[in-house]
């Protein structure tokens, strides 16, 4: 079987989830090859959907293990549509470094040191596009076809029922997912750490508050 790349494909046939997957084998050819020591691409899947544990999160990379075959799962938020070609690309960068140091990293050293080297910038756990990643992708996505889906909202449509939990999650753990009442929350932040500690890595929870 001949295989034919997504960007050779007439748009109307294109999907998503094709896009993406050209998106990582260029990535790993045209901006990673140089920073991994003739490392071959890992076997991955990547698809668009909602990360697990937090409509807010914008992209999610889940470990070798989680996979019966022992590939790596990616998957990129629908908020992201055909305009943010950037932003979206940087998504799937980001997620790419996840996927080769290994999840269990989570934003430690060995993730900094990849994302800094491709020119990703700001906090680790929200990286953003810097200038060096920009323009060492510019050929790529002007190669590219348009991204074949508009942006979605995480907003149901349906009336969002009140409770007293508070939900509680880790950037580092995207299977950690508490609830907490408020005054629960409120001795973790006055006690010792000043702050709820995920309970598996002990790194620093996020606490969504109501409204």
């Amino acid at each position: 079987m001949t295989y034919i790349s997504p960007t050779e494909c007439a748009p109307h046939t294109l999907t998503s989830e094709e896009w993406l997957r050209e998106a990582v084998m260029r990535l790993h050819d045209e901006v990673f090859a140089e920073h991994l020591g003739g490392a071959e691409l890992p076997a991955f899947r990547i698809s668009r959907g909602w990360p697990r544990g937090s409509r807010k999160a914008i992209g999610q990379c889940w470990s070798t293990v989680s996979s019966k075959d022992g590939a790596t799962e990616m998957f990129i938020s629908p908020v992201l549509g055909t305009a943010e070609r950037v932003s979206l690309l940087q998504v799937v960068a980001h997620e790419m470094v996840h996927m080769y140091v290994g999840a269990e990293h989570g934003h430690k050293a060995p993730f900094a040191k990849l994302a800094r080297a491709i020119g990703l910038e700001g906090k680790l756990t929200a990286t953003t596009a810097g200038a060096a990643f920009v323009d060492s992708t510019a050929a790529l996505l002007a190669d590219m076809p348009a991204y074949p889906a508009e942006k979605m909202s995480a907003d149901s449509g349906t009336p969002v029922k009140k409770t007293y939990l508070l939900r509680v999650t880790c950037p580092e753990c995207p299977e950690v997912v508490l609830r907490m009442t408020m005054k629960v929350v409120a001795a973790c932040q006055e006690g010792p750490h000043g702050a709820v500690l995920c309970p598996c890595c002990g790194e620093e929870a996020e606490v969504e508050l109501p409204g």
